[in-house]
């Protein structure tokens, strides 16, 4: 276990020998769940466990969201959310802490900065305890699969049903996250980013 910073940062910089590569052990490992994005869904990208400069293109699009300075602006939603939280419980004496303020507050949050609504929480942590569980190693073929659909419902979620329009994290040069909508064709697999002010029809500027 590395304590140290200058250790820490050591490993961070060396992904030669301290890969975050899954090449050789892969996360999804049966025919029948990798069958299943095939037919239904479409490949997982883990992008934590890409090395530089594939993770670094990933990590830039959620830092920006994640500075001091961008997190220090959101200060009175997460004060009003803990609020919130801890206002339902509040008379309560006792709790299951995790189940009641530590696991809701960063999914209320997160949910928030990507623009996703609150309303679907409940269908959100089925879905990111899937998306996980594969982590754990040692899952049967049944437990993968099932793992696997859920997957699936949440990529079908991201992705409208007619497979075009994704949800997209999108921030300007100043780091402030902007509202534009990504689509892709599955035909010709070209994207598209159409920004709120122009029609979908009439933004070919913004292909690439």
């Amino acid at each position: 276990v590395l304590t140290r910073y200058a250790d820490i940062e050591h490993v961070l910089r060396d992904p030669q020998q301290f890969t975050s590569s899954r090449d050789t052990e892969p996360l999804i490992k049966f025919d029948e769940s990798l069958l299943l994005y095939e037919k239904k869904g479409w490949p997982r990208i883990q992008p934590l466990s890409l090395n530089v400069p594939k993770h670094s293109h990933f990590r830039k699009l959620v830092d920006p969201a994640l500075t001091a300075g961008a997190v220090k602006k959101k200060k009175t939603f997460i004060v009003n959310v803990i609020n919130e939280l801890i206002d339902n419980w509040i008379d309560e004496g006792q709790i299951e802490f995790m189940e009641k303020f530590a696991e809701p507050l960063p999914m209320i949050v997160i949910a928030e900065l990507l623009g996703l609504p609150r309303v679907d929480l409940p269908l959100l942590k089925v879905w990111s305890s899937a998306w996980v569980l594969p982590h754990s190693k040692g899952l049967t073929v049944e437990q993968e699969t099932e793992a696997v659909k859920k997957h699936i419902e949440l990529q079908h979620y991201i992705f409208d049903s007619d497979g075009t329009r994704i949800v997209s994290v999108n921030f300007n040069q100043y780091g402030k996250l902007v509202s534009k909508t990504t689509y892709r064709s599955r035909e010709t697999g070209q994207t598209y980013i159409i920004d709120q002010d122009c029609k979908f029809m009439d933004c070919d500027q913004f292909k690439h």
